[in-house]
């Protein structure tokens, strides 16, 4: 197999200048650049990947790498980049195999992936292999990845501080948390959470974690090939566990808005009012928000967004243009009428 050491000696330059060309970050001298991605074409370190290809042989198409092809959010991610690519003459197309071993076969100029845990995991497979160019969404662990790869972070610490100091404002002390995750797992969410609550809550902290896992087995969040995840599902099991359990909290934040919706809707069902009997919170900000009975108050991430600066940096990127290695799309507060005020 071809290494850039390999590539690097015939190009009589070091190992860094060639990762540098391949990976398009930081300054290579253009004829030197252009030496290096013929002799690694010509060398076969890349199974025909469409950053080598020459000028002409571009296919104009993004390719969106993600692993809930039924997560609304990720919908409304994929109708941002397909808008954006359309805007600048190129298409979108979607990816879900676990093969990553197909992607440089696939006739695309870029590829964007849709969390960090992805990312991470091509870059240690077959992503060492060859260049092509790269964007992930991130959220708030931007941290994981190299600089070759460009990312576009919605902040979920923010947003999970802006949730939780809107509910305190309006005399909510107590705060349960509806989650997919568990306090063993490195979540930002639960770490603003469990920051803000374990003053108030001391050792109880746990008794207002409703930590939801799918069929009642324990899945491994970080495992980015998690495909089925049924959010409405954790969100009504979340709200039978919460009302059962006799916890004391005066509001609760969901893992995001599908979840929220299961929440709600099984809380009617038990004829608990919403806001009257528990005020509800949650993130995302999508298409569903119109079957909420009583409207949701929530922090947009602006999937929408997030998903058009994806493709815009890709395109840059395509294209050698510089940009930043982190781009930050604003979070904001969205006021429905699921909090009351206590007090």
């Amino acid at each position: 197999m071809i290494s850039r050491k390999d590539i690097a000696l015939r190009a009589g330059v070091s190992v860094s200048v060639v990762s540098r060309a391949l990976n398009n970050s930081g300054y290579v001298d253009k004829e030197k650049k252009e030496r290096i991605l013929a002799l690694a074409q010509e060398m076969g370190y890349s199974r025909e990947p469409a950053a080598m290809r020459g000028n002409g042989n571009e296919s104009r198409l993004l390719l969106f790498y993600l692993r809930d092809i039924r997560n609304p959010f990720y919908t409304e991610v994929f109708e941002g980049i397909s808008e954006e690519a359309e805007q600048k003459n190129y298409g979108a197309v979607l990816f879900q195999s676990r093969d990553y071993e197909r992607i440089p076969r696939l006739p695309v100029d870029g590829v964007i992936f849709s969390n960090e845990a992805l990312a991470v995991d091509y870059l240690k497979t077959v992503g060492k292999k060859y260049y092509l160019p790269a964007v992930s969404c991130s959220y708030g662990y931007n941290y994981l990845l190299p600089r070759s790869i460009r990312q576009i972070d919605c902040d979920l610490l923010e947003a999970t501080v802006m949730l939780i100091e809107y509910l305190q404002k309006r005399g909510h002390r107590k705060i349960a948390m509806i989650s997919s995750e568990d306090l063993t797992q490195f979540s930002v969410r639960l770490i603003a959470w469990r920051s803000a609550m374990l003053p108030v809550l001391g050792s109880r902290l746990q008794d207002y974690l409703f930590a939801v896992e799918e069929d009642s087995g324990r899945k491994d969040v970080e495992d980015p090939f998690e495909f089925s995840c049924d959010f409405y599902e954790r969100g009504s099991i979340g709200a039978k566990r919460f009302f059962e359990s006799g916890c004391d909290a005066t509001a609760v934040i969901c893992f995001n808005e599908s979840v929220a919706l299961g929440f709600c809707q099984t809380a009617a069902a038990m004829n608990r009012r919403i806001p009257e009997d528990l005020s509800v919170v949650a993130f995302d900000h999508t298409y569903i928000s119109k079957y909420f009975t009583v409207p949701l108050t929530m922090v947009s991430l602006n999937p929408h967004l997030q998903g058009r600066e994806c493709a815009r940096h890709l395109i840059g990127l395509i294209n050698g243009e510089a940009g930043e290695r982190v781009h930050h799309v604003p979070v904001e507060m969205i006021e429905g009428a699921s909090v009351r005020t206590i007090g």
